[in-house]
């Protein structure tokens, strides 16, 4: 057992993220060169951003602590802390072990206030959205699948951790059959789809199976980057395919195999 607790504070940091540079102030490193081994890992998530790792994780009710590693950008969020039953520090020079009592909770931005017994998103619009787990317009059966429609507009990034919430993945349509049937209860909106080519410009592949596209159904002429960082798809109000700033904020549909 560790006696004192071993804080680093990091007045600012850089990082590049999807072409993005994160700032990171005032973040408290509990533990560096060190991860927490436990059970209760929630969720891991890749390619993102210390600052955002930890914010991910003071917006979870349940979360108290993350494990992140700096190279590959890998974020573990934790519901326990260290001394708790479970739980134990080991070495490792590419980690830093990070609790949530020790962070500046504006990190928090709009979902500081909220009463979330889960996680909340932070909305384009500067509302929170909590996300509890369950589809918020009721699951609906279409074929071999299970589909939410969520009529709440937020960010690809945030539309693809709502769904793994409610222990499903954004919308891959495999088919032409599973098109037409999206798009009889889709039109008339822009919903996000699990597709992306961050990794590979021009290349989309689903990220939930982490396979390429097979079917398709493009707008004439895209996806087109348009002109630069168009890297996530969406479907459009007629069914057809478009690529789309990741930032933009559109509805979404998560799906799930029926068990």
């Amino acid at each position: 057992m560790f006696g004192l607790k071993l804080l680093i504070f990091i007045s600012t940091v850089h990082y590049t993220v999807s072409g993005e540079i994160q700032n990171v102030s005032n973040i408290k490193v509990t533990a560096s060169g060190k991860c927490m081994t436990s059970s209760k890992v929630m969720n891991v998530l890749t390619l993102i951003g210390q600052k955002q790792c930890i914010r991910k994780c003071l917006q979870n009710h349940q979360c108290k602590s993350v494990n992140y590693r700096k190279k590959q950008l890998h974020c573990e969020l934790i519901a326990a802390k260290y001394g708790e039953s479970g739980t134990s520090l080991v070495l490792d020079s590419e980690c830093d072990y990070i609790e949530m009592e020790d962070q500046p909770q504006e990190l928090t931005g709009s979902c500081k206030a909220t009463s979330c017994k889960e996680e909340c998103v932070p909305l384009s619009s500067g509302k929170p959205f909590c996300v509890n787990g369950k589809c918020p317009t009721g699951w609906q059966i279409i074929g071999e699948k299970k589909y939410c429609f969520v009529n709440s507009p937020i960010k690809w990034q945030a539309a693809k951790a709502s769904c793994i919430w409610m222990e499903a993945h954004l919308l891959e349509i495999e088919s032409e059959a599973e098109q037409i049937l999206i798009q009889n209860k889709a039109s008339g909106d822009r919903w996000w789809m699990g597709g992306t080519d961050e990794e590979s410009e021009g290349t989309f592949i689903w990220v939930h199976s982490n396979t390429t596209l097979n079917y398709t159904n493009w707008l004439e002429d895209e996806p087109n980057n348009g002109g630069t960082g168009e890297n996530c798809l969406e479907i459009l109000s007629d069914g057809l395919w478009n690529d789309n700033k990741c930032d933009s904020s559109f509805y979404y549909i998560c799906e799930k195999m029926i068990k």
